[in-house]
């Protein structure tokens, strides 16, 4: 489950920056769909394998990709609210489904959680592309493109990771004014309590 989510970060990521996200999020959401009714129906250790591999290439890419197209639809100052709504979200879903499921695997059996997570999938898929284009369209050159990590842009993170045997040295870069003005304007009106 986890290493295919890992395997299909990049290329489903390198897909959503080609194709409008909307696309992308009902694919995979039919994707993972399918995938965890043929787990449900899984009867040999290959075929769960299988089948897990898949399901995990896809539904662990959802969050990534629906975190992009909320970025998409948001202006630069939005982000760090749209950011953690999405993120909350994502959290209230994982409790409130982790009691649904138990409840229904309790009731009918092991299979009831692929099953479920089958039927939301399609759900959410359906919904995905039922929704009229209006906002959600972004076009391709307007999306923002993935850009991975690096020890600068994260120092501390870099510094502490016991892999890491690179000594770099780190210059403060002071950020352009109209950055750090637009940053303070959004902290006074998000936390004015704060920034007083």
């Amino acid at each position: 489950n986890i290493i295919g989510g890992a395997l299909a970060q990049y290329p489903i990521g390198m897909a959503s920056d080609r194709i409008d996200r909307r696309y992308v999020l009902a694919a995979l959401c039919a994707a993972s769909s399918l995938s965890a009714f043929g787990l449900v129906l899984a009867e040999s250790p290959e075929t769960l394998l299988l089948g897990s591999f898949a399901f995990g290439a896809f539904a662990n890419s959802l969050y990534a990709v629906s975190l992009a197209k909320a970025a998409d639809n948001s202006k630069r100052e939005e982000f760090f609210t749209i950011g953690s709504s999405v993120l909350l979200l994502n959290a209230l879903g994982s409790a409130s489904a982790a009691l649904v499921v138990g409840w229904a695997m309790r009731s009918l059996g092991d299979g009831a959680l692929f099953a479920f997570v089958g039927v939301a999938s399609l759900v959410t898929g359906l919904f995905i592309i039922l929704q009229p284009p209006g906002r959600t369209a972004v076009t391709i050159e307007e999306q923002s493109a993935f850009i991975p990590a690096t020890s600068a842009m994260a120092p501390a993170a870099f510094d502490q990771d016991p892999r890491s045997d690179e000594e770099v040295e780190y210059e403060p870069v002071a950020p352009a004014d109209d950055e750090l003005e637009s940053t303070l304007e959004f902290v006074e009106t998000e936390f004015p309590k704060a920034a007083a």
